[in-house]
């Protein structure tokens, strides 16, 4: 199961508790563009997910859900803020850029 935007086949990093790092290239045969929908999906069976702890948290915790790789992680997805450069960032910009950065600071997960 995976995003619609990725496409059919997807490759990601892994990197193991010993820092070994592999590639992992998978072929997705459901998607959509909607992450609700692919956590329920997995809670329901459907096939594995790769999703952001803060997205499963809840559902691991009440088993509903099981790590499949607990001793690897695979690297987070970046994320961008793109605008002009200008002699003077609006003031929203600035607030949406200093709220973004603080709120994932910290919800990093820790190295599991």
């Amino acid at each position: 199961m995976g995003f619609t935007a990725f496409g059919r086949r997807v490759s990601f990093a892994l990197q193991d508790s010993q820092g070994l790092r592999s590639e992992v290239e998978v072929e997705v045969a459901l998607t959509t563009s909607n992450g609700l929908a692919i956590r329920e999906w997995a809670i329901e069976g459907v096939g594995l997910a790769r999703l952001p702890d803060f997205a499963v948290a809840a559902a691991l915790a009440a088993g509903h859900l099981v790590r499949v790789l607990p001793g690897h992680t695979a690297g987070a997805p970046a994320l961008s803020v793109a605008y002009l450069p200008e002699r003077f960032r609006p003031a929203n910009v600035r607030r949406l850029t200093d709220f973004a950065q603080d709120w994932f600071a910290k919800r990093r997960s820790p190295s599991r």
